[in-house]
């Protein structure tokens, strides 16, 4: 099985590499298909091979090669076996080649519709032939592959044909881009299915044969088309007898189309029907006032100065006309002024409303206590200025938090842990002076879907969850649901927050594209995609990106960007594009065109291509190949290619050859354009002695098809196919030979030569078994003189003999032989012997008793057989037997036979034969003398020949005879003999049937039986007209005896003419009543009326009605027989033969045009009839019509107001008012008249019918009243930011958006829109809607937004200076320790707080004499300032100096001054809480103890500090 696998793909790799390459076969250009898909017809069907082809006819296949024999296998042969498969699977043919032999391939089957591609293996494609090189047996199958192929002809007018299309069963072809040259202004207007071109075609639907189209060409004229800013209109081309078609409407986004003009002002309206020159049209556009457009709220970005959607909303306005957009009220941001943006008509435009953010500050406070020991209360002190945060609503500030805990309320009992945005209005915290280890940990949500500790915050022990320790985190929302729910324990309690996902907003051409959800910080650079539509009037622009701004200035890059804390809108980029024409002559010109432009032809006059003899340049055309010339009027609108268009007068044929063979050779009458295609037909029809037809080629001498039937051939030149012929591939089958008896035969299946065989055995053939015989195998020769094969053996197929021969043996067997006497088995005579099968034993043993004979032996002689080998002999006594035998001489026994036994020699017999009637004995009696043996007689019996029979012809009913008898001798007994009813004049007989009788010995009578032919006459009368009925009846011409009762005839009538009196259809044939008579003639007779002849009048009136125009065709019809003069003569007596009817549909009168020749008289009784005729008519009045202009009333919206649209009262439908317009228009509340503008004119259709109307103007009025709808009023104080320079300092006044809208907002008496201040802070106008008075001549009823003006005063940058100077002391030396303690500033009236930070000292203290100094530096202070950021601080040290006791005048030389001690270091153990602490702690001491001392029990809460 390896060796065997190896082989095979070493044999397919080698066919592979001796496969020839080909040319691939030019293609028919693909037909435009409306359904499916045509295939290009190919310039042949198959690559033509290199080698000659050996391929047999199928209906050769089958027969076995003569000459052909089988020999044995040689070891060292290799075979190839190659499998032809038909397209559905089925075998074709096998062939075995021999290494180095060569394999040729069969006749590919003919399948109709199809064309023969080719032999594959798979997907490969096999060349034949090839010759085979392998080292082992391999065996490959290929199968026939086809195309669909159907075609569709193109005549010209000529009727040669200039194009070929292909397709498959079910394809549509259309028949879009087929044309040829033309002279100017002639065009192809249709492609029709018969030559007379009355059945034209846009496409066809292949079936199961060609078709053929014939070309209709008419002289006719161009309309242009100007669209005036719509879609581009091709022009169009209408025969000269055709009627102009009005084109699909353009489309213009924002404008309904308003008709087509001839002139540009638009003045005249285009009647299609009218047009049959070239004309330019022009198309007219009326704004519409339902156009889409977008707002887009805008709000600013929290922490970057950018703005990102905060939502959108769709209005609707005038093309042309401005956008209202107004704002929304978001908390915590202020709208800006809007610019309303123009609309555009394709629903782009988009204006923004943009929202700045508030700007908030969250400040820091220390506090104190106001009141009494017991009653009192904490209350804002100080604010610690440094860390005043200052920011945007929403903007992250968790860096700037000081640390720490604070209070929400002046001692109270809420704390603030931390925070990370600005809160809405800001917020104050007050300082705590409380620290502990509570922990709060806080997890954000990662990507995944985790949540990730993101910080831990710090409160003091023994607090509670409440709703501030779930402060915003920018990105994120707090999971209340999963975090510490309030009023647990602050110390562990787990915050967890939710990640955010914002939207990413597509915008294109001003509507959403696609919104994108992401997840905050999320990678977004896999968000970029490409729109698949463009915007409406950009269908042939290149998508450029995504921008981040409307006009696309900016692009945004979408690698490497995560997602913000915003929205994100974008918006597509769309690049524009000129064109270019390029013309591909004799060399490539091309020339770029803006959108729209026209091009001129004299721009490619140079490279019109040189034309050779009979050739004509024609024009271009933009598809290669075709004969359509471009119309340089067309507007460029895309990219275009031209290609020269040369008209070649000359048509080409082709021709058929057989190539040596015989039969019908195929003819093609077409004539063929240069170029194009003819379809391939069948050469069924040839045939030649000893090849098979395997297709065609153009090379005579071909040995391998270039073309199959069902394809095609491309026809440049006249053309010539020949047939290719190819040797039939050989068979054979083995003949099995039984060799015995009959010889009977079976044969093999038959297998290709070199086929590898396995000799069957006999047993396996269903071959007769023989008998007595044994099979020993097979030989070639009957006689086994050949070669030997045993069952089972294998062989191949060559050339040689191909029969094989049973080979036998016969066995050996027993016989014996029996006697019998009288009958009786003697055993002990019994003899037994041996002899081969089939062996001829003709002799026994004698053993016959004395006065015995042999009477006879069985089975003598003996041929040996496998059992049942017995002879038997019989001796009887010497009697004898006599039998006498009677016989018919035809044959068959007589009488039974006579027989007598025991009959000794010598013995007389006489016996007399039987006699038998009808016939004759050859022996009347048998006699002799018994002999020694059995004697036999036969007596024969023969039929008599001198037997006759007898015709008799009688009258039926009597014992008449109408002719003698005929006598008939010399007839055989039992003859059967037949007879026919003869002629006989004036008699017919009762039936035409034979009479057959057998002859017997006597009575042999024919008898035949006749009617008595009768001929019958009717009756005739003639009678002149008087309106009553007249009648004949009766007939003449039967015998007296006769009974033809049953025979009516007769005629009746009224009206003048002949009335004829005709028997029955069936009296011919009529037998009468006694049976003795027929008819044989029914002749006819009449009943003839005579007219009258005095004049008749007719009065006649056509009908006639009146109806009021309304766009219906009213028909009236028929007319009236006022009178007749004769009451004999009625309306049905005459016929009209003219048309009675009058149509009309327009204002006017249309008479029927009766006359009195359209009359005529039918009735033959009257011959003077005279017609007086008054004609019918239709009269159509006009129809009122109202033209009522609209009237209506309208709030004000500060636009204009049209009323534009009158209705049209009574006017019919499907008729359209033109050429007049209304208008009523005003913006101001008021009442304003409309009015019409032109002549109306109506149209139904292209007809104009303003004839057919009476038309009245009837104008309306539009009044405006005051807006109903709320006005928002957005009042906005003034705000101002100032830094603080120790004076008061203000702001004023307000700002309004009513900008033009005539509203007038003032402050009512005694109000303010003012802010002032001294020191930092922000001051608020505190405005309300209240205080303004807001009038308007427009509006009733406004909404008011107001807006706080504030002031906001900023602490000062201005620098200034800070002493603070140590208090000194000097003192005398006493023994004891002495100290100094406290400083001093120089702050004033200044708004700074200077104090120790907690733990520090302003002390110095010492014993002995010396300078003690305090050692005090800056950073032992905290200085705070609302109005001053920047306050530099300057330390002066302060000491003590302890100066010994001494009398200067008793130690003039002493230095009193001290020398300065060691910087002090405060004592580690000493208490740090000093100042207002220390008293908070003696308070919070004698509160306690005041409570134990009242209840006994203190009560403490930790989280809120109420005792």
């Amino acid at each position: 099985m390896k060796r065997r696998l190896f082989s095979l793909l070493l044999a397919v790799c080698m066919l592979l590499m001796i496969l020839p390459a080909t040319s691939l076969a030019e293609e028919i250009p693909s037909a435009p298909a409306e359904a499916g898909a045509a295939t290009p017809v190919q310039d042949g069907d198959a690559t033509p091979s290199a080698s000659p082809a050996q391929s047999p006819a199928a209906e050769e296949e089958q027969k076995p090669q003569e000459g052909v024999r089988i020999e044995p296998v040689q070891p060292d042969d290799a075979y190839l076996t190659v499998v032809f498969q038909d397209k559905d699977g089925g075998e074709i043919t096998t062939v075995v080649a021999k290494n180095g032999e060569s394999v040729s391939a069969p006749a590919a089957p003919e399948v109709a519709g199809s064309k023969f591609v080719g032999w594959y293996a798979g997907d490969n494609k096999v060349e034949f032939p090839f010759a085979v090189a392998i080292t082992a047996d391999a065996e490959m199958t290929v199968q026939a592959r086809y195309d669909g192929a159907l075609y569709v002809f193109f005549h010209s007018h000529d009727g040669s044909i200039v194009e070929t299309r292909s397709g498959k069963t079910g394809d549509v072809i259309s028949v879009s881009g087929v044309s040829y040259p033309l002279a100017e202004h002639q065009s192809i207007t249709g492609w029709c299915t018969d030559k007379a071109l009355t059945k034209p075609v846009n496409s066809v639907t292949l079936e199961n044969s060609n078709i053929d189209l014939y070309a209709k060409v008419e002289t006719g004229y161009w309309i242009t088309f100007e669209s005036n800013g719509g879609s581009y209109v091709e022009p169009m081309f209408f025969a000269a007898s055709a009627t102009a078609q009005k084109p699909s409407d353009p489309a213009r986004p924002g404008f309904a189309f308003g008709g087509w003009f001839t002139d540009a002002a638009l003045t005249s309206v285009a009647n299609f029907a009218q047009i049959k020159v070239s004309t330019k049209l022009y198309a007219k556009w009326t704004e519409r006032t339902d156009v889409q457009y977008t707002v887009q709220h805008m709000i600013e970005n929290a922490d970057n100065d950018g703005y990102s959607l905060k939502e959108t909303e769709t209005k609707r306005g005038q093309t042309g006309a401005l956008t209202r957009a107004t704002a929304n009220k978001y908390d915590g941001f202020t709208a800006q002024t809007i610019t309303q943006e123009t609309i555009e008509g394709d629903g782009s435009t988009m204006v923004k409303v943009y929202y700045k953010r508030n700007v908030y500050s969250v400040t820091f406070w220390s506090i104190k206590w106001e009141g009494g020991l017991f009653y009192g209360k904490y209350v804002k002190d100080k604010e610690f200025t440094q860390y005043r945060i200052t920011a945007k609503y929403g903007a992250n500030i968790s860096k700037k938090w000081p640390g720490g805990n604070w209070a929400t309320s002046p001692g109270g009992s809420t704390y603030q842990a931390n925070i990370d945005t600005m809160p809405l209005g800001g917020d104050q915290f007050f300082k705590i002076n409380q620290q502990g280890n509570s922990k709060a940990e806080y997890y954000l949500e990662d990507l995944n879907g985790n949540f990730v500790l993101d910080h831990t915050d710090l409160a003091p022990d023994g607090l509670t969850v409440t709703d501030e320790d779930r402060y915003p985190i920018t990105g994120f929302t707090c999971d209340t649901a999963k975090s510490t729910k309030n009023g647990k324990s602050y110390n562990g309690a787990k915050f967890y927050y939710n990640r955010n996902s914002y939207e990413i907003v597509f915008f294109n051409g001003g509507q959403k594209d696609k919104t994108v959800d992401v997840k905050y910080q999320q990678d977004i650079s896999n968000q970029d995609y490409t729109p698949t539509t463009p915007p409406v009037g950009k269908t042939d622009h290149t998508f450029s990106g995504w921008y981040v701004d409307e006009e696309c200035t900016s692009q945004f890059v979408f690698a490497g960007e995560t997602m913000p804390a915003y929205n994100i809108i974008l918006y597509a980029g769309w690049d524009g594009r000129d064109y270019t024409v390029t013309a591909h002559g004799k060399s490539d010109h091309a020339e770029t065109v803006e959108k729209g432009d026209t091009v001129s032809p004299d721009l490619f006059a140079s490279v019109i291509p040189d034309v050779g003899e009979g050739e004509t340049f024609m024009g271009w055309t933009e598809q290669q190949g075709s004969t359509r010339l471009f119309n340089f009027a067309t507007q460029i609108t895309r990219d275009i290619h031209l290609y020269p268009v040369i008209m070649d007068g000359k048509t080409y044929t082709l021709t058929y050859d057989a190539n040596g063979g015989r039969g019908t050779v195929p003819t093609d009458t077409n004539k063929y354009a240069k170029g194009t295609y003819a379809q391939v037909v069948s050469g069924s029809g040839l045939t030649r002695e000893g090849m098979i037809f395997l297709g065609w080629s153009t090379d005579q001498n071909a040995v391998s098809p270039a073309y199959y039937p069902g394809g095609s051939v491309k026809i440049n030149d006249n053309t010539t196919l020949y047939a290719v012929w190819g040797t039939p591939t050989g068979k054979a089958a083995i003949t099995y030979h039984s060799n015995f008896g009959n010889d009977e035969t079976r044969k093999s299946e038959d297998k290709p030569i070199n086929s590898l065989i396995t000799v069957e055995g006999y047993g396996n053939l269903h071959l007769p078994s023989r008998t007595g015989y044994e099979f020993t195998g097979w030989n070639t020769a009957s006689g086994g003189s050949g070669t030997a094969y045993a069952a089972g053996a294998t062989a191949r197929l060559t050339a040689g003999g191909n029969d094989l021969y049973a080979q036998w043996k016969a066995k050996t067997y027993g016989y014996t032989v029996e006697y019998y006497i009288d009958g009786v088995k003697n055993d002990s005579l019994t003899v037994t012997e041996q002899a081969a099968y089939n062996a001829v034993i003709s002799t026994y043993p004698n053993k016959c008793p004395a006065n015995y004979r042999l009477d006879k032996t069985e089975n003598l002689p003996l041929t040996i057989g496998v059992s049942g080998n017995v002879i038997k002999v019989y001796y009887v006594k010497n009697v004898f037997t006599l039998t006498i035998q009677y016989r018919y001489a035809e044959g068959g026994v007589a009488v039974p036979d006579h027989v007598e036994n025991d009959l000794v020699q010598g013995t007389a017999y006489n016996v007399t034969s039987p006699a038998i009637p009808g016939y004759t004995v050859d022996k009347a009696t048998v006699s002799g003398s018994m002999p020694a043996q059995d004697v036999t007689e036969t007596v024969t019996y023969t039929k008599r020949s001198d037997l006759s029979y007898t015709v008799n012809y009688y009258w039926n009913g009597t014992d008449t005879k109408v002719k003698e008898s005929k006598n008939v001798d010399g007839k055989t007994f039992q003859e059967s003999v037949t007879e026919s009813p003869v002629t006989i004049e004036g008699y017919t007989p009762v039936s035409d049937d034979t009479q057959t009788i057998t002859i017997g010995v006597e009575n042999n009578v024919i008898n035949f039986y006749y009617y008595k032919d009768v001929k019958l006459t009717a009756n005739s009368k003639t009678e002149p007209f008087d309106n009553t009925e007249k009648s004949v009846s009766g007939f003449t011409g039967a015998p007296e005896d006769a009974d033809f009762t049953a025979i009516t005839v007769g005629a009746k009538g009224t009206s003048a003419g002949e009335y004829p009196a005709k028997f029955p259809e069936n009296t011919v044939g009529t037998v009468d009543a006694t049976k003795k008579y027929i008819v044989v003639e029914a002749n006819p007779g009449a009943l003839v009326i005579t007219a009258h002849a005095g004049e008749v009048v007719v009065m006649i009136r056509g009908n006639s009605d009146t109806k009021v125009y309304d766009g219906t065709e009213y028909t009236v019809t028929g007319y009236v027989v006022e009178s007749i003069s004769n009451p004999n003569y009625t309306a049905t007596d005459f016929t009209f033969s003219g048309t009675a009817e009058a149509k009309r549909t327009r204002f006017g009168k249309t008479e029927m045009g009766l006359k009195p020749e359209n009359f005529t008289n039918n009735n033959q009784n009257f011959t003077n009839v005279i017609f007086v005729v008054e004609d019918g008519y239709i009269d159509i009045t006009k129809r009122p019509l109202n033209l009522v202009g609209e009237t209506d009333t309208k709030p004000y919206t500060g636009n204009p107001i049209i009323l534009n649209q009158f209705t049209s009262e009574n006017l019919v439908s499907g008729d359209a008012v033109r050429s007049i317009s209304y208008l009523a228009i005003g913006t101001m509340p008021n009442e304003y008249p409309g009015a019409f503008t032109g002549t109306p004119e109506i149209f139904n259709g292209n007809d104009d019918v303003t004839d057919c109307y009476d038309v009245t103007l009837k104008p309306g009025k539009l009044t405006i009243t005051k807006a109903t709808e709320a006005v928002v009023v957005r009042i906005v104080g003034n705000t101002k930011t100032v830094t603080y320079n120790g004076s008061e300092q203000s702001v004023e006044g307000f700002t309004t958006d009513v900008g033009n809208k005539l509203i007038t907002v003032t402050l009512k008496e005694g109000r303010k829109a003012e802010a002032k201040g001294t020191l930092p802070n922000k001051y608020l106008m505190n405005l309300k809607a209240e205080d303004f008075d807001i009038k308007s001549d427009v509006y009733e009823r406004f909404e008011v937004i107001v807006e706080d003006g504030w002031l906001q005063i900023e602490p000062t940058e201005a620098e200034v200076t800070v002493t603070i100077t140590g208090n000194r002391r000097t003192v005398t030396y006493n023994g004891s320790e002495q100290s100094v303690e406290g400083f001093t500033t120089d702050v004033g009236d200044k708004p700074i707080t200077v104090m120790l930070k907690d733990g520090g000292k302003a002390e110095a203290k010492g014993r002995y004499v010396g300078r003690y100094m305090m050692g005090l530096t800056a950073k032992d202070f905290k200085v705070d300032s609302t109005v001053y950021k920047n306050v530099k601080v300057i330390v002066i040290d302060g000491y003590l100096d302890i100066q010994s006791v001494y009398n200067p005048s008793v130690y003039p030389d002493y230095d009193p001054t001290p020398t300065p001690s060691p910087s002090y270091v405060p004592d580690p153990y000493r208490s740090p809480k000093t100042g207002d602490d220390s008293r908070i702690a003696l308070w919070l001491t004698l509160m306690g103890l005041s409570a134990a001392a009242i209840a006994g029990v203190i009560v403490f809460d930790k989280k809120r500090r109420r005792s």
